[in-house]
């Protein structure tokens, strides 16, 4: 079954956030969120794992925020609303279109001539999320930008900032409060709060770290989408996985693919 919502169900933040969709491993764990990509509710996320059964669930990754790098412009795809009621940024309003294809959901931003698509999954029977973006269309040379925002709390609990979180630096990456590892090429690492993150469906404000940021290339210029160059359009590929102990590992996929 497919599903597919165009710019102006999207770019309505009143529509866009009450629609909300989910992905499930099999086992308990999930990644769950609306189409305009706002968090609206304490467990909503990309990473929740079922620490022992589906009645005890974490929330590790809360979001995976996109900025696109073209020339002096950054340009936002992330959604947050904050306790005074303010939302910033607004990626939603730059939102062409969201599918739902068989389970999987589907972004697609649209920058004038910049097209960058997003598709989310999970494998079945352990806690692992795949996200790849697809740089679909570009007329300037742009560089994508993955902002890791992080917690690790129950999907029922709260958490508010309480001194420096627990973030041990390693040669590609961190290791955030010895709960998951997130790696990957050209990491370079944050560490501020972001406080007063509002779920407005629970009337709640939480705070989640950014702990730094992933950021890649695009080594070809694309003018059209219909053309031959299509077929060596670019992916970024961030694959999310939780281990022993819990990792999250992002890699930039080496072969470019449609």
């Amino acid at each position: 079954m497919s599903i597919r919502l165009g710019p102006q169900a999207c770019g309505t933040l009143a529509e866009a956030a009450l629609r909300e969709w989910i992905v499930t491993d099999g086992v308990g764990g999930y990644a769950m969120g609306t189409v305009a990509g706002l968090r609206t509710r304490r467990y909503h996320g990309l990473l929740a794992v079922a620490l022992d059964g589906p009645g005890v669930r974490n929330l590790g990754l809360a979001s995976l925020d996109p900025v696109l790098v073209a020339g002096d412009a950054r340009i936002r795809l992330a959604a947050h609303e904050w306790g005074s009621g303010v939302v910033d940024p607004c990626g939603h309003e730059l939102l062409a279109s969201f599918d739902l294809d068989d389970g999987v959901p589907r972004w697609r931003w649209q920058v004038g001539g910049i097209v960058l698509e997003r598709e989310l999954a999970m494998t079945h029977g352990g806690p692992a999320v795949g996200i790849v973006h697809r740089l679909v269309a570009a007329d300037r040379p742009v560089r994508l930008e993955l902002t890791a925002l992080c917690t690790w709390r129950s999907v029922h609990g709260e958490r508010h900032e309480y001194g420096a979180p627990g973030v041990e630096q390693t040669a590609d990456g961190f290791v955030f409060e010895g709960a998951y590892r997130v790696a990957g090429a050209g990491w370079h690492g944050g560490g501020e709060w972001y406080r007063d993150v509002r779920a407005r469906e629970e009337i709640l404000e939480l705070c989640v770290v950014n702990v730094g940021a992933l950021s890649i290339a695009c080594p070809r210029i694309f003018n059209d989408v219909l053309s031959e160059e299509v077929s060596s359009t670019v992916n970024w590929t961030v694959a999310l996985r939780i281990v022993a102990p819990c990792g999250i590992l992002m890699l930039p996929k080496r072969r470019p693919t449609v």
